[in-house]
């Protein structure tokens, strides 16, 4: 956790705190999926997001006569699409009591002034709320790989947005024979086939070569007679796959290139209204191609301190004279839109 040093007049310098919350966010460990997949970022500042969606599917030349006026090709169409961007608004109450109570990481009698615990404990609560925000767009992202849609559910709002993902590339229970608990499946087989699926469905003819699961699955799949014997072929190779952490992303181990596939162990957790749920679940697999091309998606800030203007998050500070409380509140209208749906499947192995 960053030190938040000097004095910042929290309640009368917007600006000053938001620049506090950026520079803090930079604390903040990035996850996997939206990091990888979403990366690029797009401002609107309008109600809704316009996005344009064109059919990529060529035809062919056409044959004419070398003296006859050549075949007019008609401009392709675009169709815009619009949506609604979902709009999270959180807050934090810091007392004025809260300053008069020693930190853990003061010494038994308190080594700080009450003004220097305010700005310590400001500090926290802001990476607090962005540490929060991250946690939210990473759902975000993988529930557009997962299944192609976005589900904003929450205090007065309930929307399912669909991207429209093939139905080929979306199985959400897994037949008996192919079960990843069956050891004479043929992983790689069903793997490849979902690979030609994505091929066939994508906008561009995607190459999926990357392989998501847990723990659990990928036990499984280190099981199998096939891969078994792919290993046991290869002289001076082991069969116990190294695991090891992937750049900075401490929840995902790469496993190795197994049959022209990477495969990637995810054990990331988060907790959504008071349970704990992993990333993946058991059986859950992903396979993905880079041409997903996501784009994050934000909407303008309903707030008249942020001049109604888009942006990833903006804090808004405000102060309740009667309880002696400091509040600050961040505002965010995120939307995350895959390129290309169809560049990912998703289905159950167990």
């Amino acid at each position: 956790m960053p030190t938040v040093t000097g004095s910042l007049p929290l309640w009368k310098d917007v600006k000053k705190l938001n620049l506090l919350a950026r520079d803090l966010s930079k604390a903040i460990q990035p996850l996997y999926f939206s990091s990888n997949y979403f990366t690029k970022k797009l401002f609107h500042n309008t109600d809704e997001i316009h996005f344009n969606k064109e059919d990529l599917t060529e035809g062919v030349s056409a044959f004419s006569h070398p003296l006859l006026p050549g075949k007019l090709i008609k401009r392709q169409g675009l169709k815009v699409n619009s949506m609604k961007p979902a709009y999270v608004k959180e807050s934090m109450v810091h007392n004025s009591i809260d300053n008069l109570e020693v930190l853990p990481t003061e010494d038994y009698l308190g080594s700080m002034s009450p003004a220097a615990r305010e700005r310590m404990i400001i500090g926290q609560n802001l990476v607090r709320l962005r540490t929060r925000l991250r946690n939210r767009i990473e759902l975000m992202a993988i529930e557009a790989i997962k299944f192609g849609r976005a589900t904003i559910e929450g205090e007065g709002v309930s929307v399912l947005l669909e991207f429209e993902r093939h139905k080929d590339l979306v199985r959400k229970t897994a037949k008996e024979d192919e079960k990843w608990s069956n050891l004479d499946h043929s992983i790689l087989s069903q793997l490849e086939d979902y690979k030609m699926k994505i091929k066939d469905h994508s906008r561009v003819g995607a190459i999926a070569r990357t392989v998501h699961l847990n723990h659990k699955t990928f036990s499984h799949l280190r099981q199998n007679k096939e891969i078994r014997e792919m290993y046991d072929i290869r002289r001076g190779v082991r069969l116990g796959i190294e695991l090891t952490p992937f750049q900075d992303f401490k929840d995902v181990e790469y496993a190795g290139n197994i049959g022209g596939f990477q495969f990637y162990i995810h054990s990331g957790r988060y907790r959504e209204k008071g349970v704990e749920k992993p990333i993946l679940e058991d059986g859950e697999v992903l396979l993905t191609a880079d041409s997903i091309g996501g784009t994050r998606h934000y909407g303008r800030i309903i707030s008249e301190m942020a001049g109604y203007r888009a942006m990833e998050y903006f804090i808004r500070p405000y102060r309740n004279e009667h309880l002696e409380s400091k509040n600050y509140e961040l505002h965010s209208a995120p939307l995350l839109i895959p390129h290309d749906v169809n560049a990912t499947a998703y289905f159950k192995a167990l």
